[in-house]
């Protein structure tokens, strides 16, 4: 074999290398490593209806975000007022759909209030507070309450309070239903509650442990007004509520230990009042 005809195929072999090295690597892209941590939470892009629709009669309402969003559950979100039945929430892609599966009030806003239920598929970031608000009627409540939530031991700042409205007439508020209207604090312990119908309301303060908007864990802080809120004009109400421990814990023994020979230690959920040996 002559050295012209060596070198020829000794080019088309290195030509077929290189395609098939080409191909490889073109057929196994790979995501791009490193780059900066996402910590935006995610946007609405498009809601149909718009937000803040009046005359609403469908069942029916679709939000579009910027990015794709986590399947949560949707157990934290609530509306107001509230519905006989729970909305069906369903996610494709970017878009959540809420089918509505309750009739609606006659000229009633209602708004759904999604506290940490919206996060994005990737870095769990929460669009804290996001809200989506409509009306059966010709205008959107207006009425706004906001204020601060702080620790009544230090006077520091509450975070991720869950701050709740009762109609002035409700019997067990807090204890046993679910909020009428809420909010959430932030990192200063500031919340504000938006399109809220007039009326009159009782107001409370609490560090939801089991995130059910219920005071029925005897870990949880809690924190109310003495008096009445009344809503009756298009003034925003500021409100501080201080969170305390009720020590409603049952008393019951909690621990019991060896401190030194013959000295024994027993620890109980609360301070002792009465005790009979």
């Amino acid at each position: 074999m002559s050295c012209e005809l060596k070198g020829k195929m000794y080019v088309q072999w290195l030509l077929l290398a290189l395609a098939a090295i080409l191909q490889f690597g073109c057929a196994n892209e790979s995501v791009p490593l490193g780059g900066k941590q996402d910590k935006t939470p995610p946007v609405a892009k498009k809601m149909s209806p718009e937000n803040k629709t009046t005359n609403f009669k469908g069942d029916k309402i679709q939000i579009t975000f910027d990015e794709f969003i986590k399947e949560t559950g949707f157990t934290q979100t609530l509306i107001s007022p509230p519905m006989e039945k729970k909305p069906d929430y369903k996610i494709a892609g970017k878009t959540l759909i809420i089918k509505l599966k309750s009739p609606l009030r006659d000229s009633t806003t209602y708004t759904v209030n999604f506290a940490d239920d919206i996060k994005d598929i990737n870095e769990g970031n929460i669009a804290n507070n996001f809200t989506y608000v409509f009306s059966t009627g010709n205008f959107i409540d207006s009425q706004k309450v906001s204020g601060s939530v702080l620790l009544a031991k230090d006077n520091s700042a509450a975070e991720a309070a869950i701050v709740s409205l009762y109609p002035a007439d409700s019997v067990y508020g807090i204890l046993k239903s679910k909020p009428l209207y809420f909010g959430k604090t932030d990192k200063s312990g500031h919340f504000k509650i938006n399109n809220v119908k007039s009326g009159s309301y009782h107001i409370y303060a609490l560090k939801d442990q089991n995130f059910n908007y219920l005071y029925d864990q005897p870990n949880e802080l809690i924190a109310f007004s003495d008096s009445i809120i009344a809503l009756n004009d298009t003034t925003s109400k500021t409100v501080s509520l201080y969170l305390f421990d009720e020590n409603n814990k049952p008393l019951k023994l909690a621990d019991t230990r060896s401190v030194v020979p013959g000295l024994v230690q027993i620890c109980y959920t609360k301070p002792i009042i009465n005790f009979k040996l």
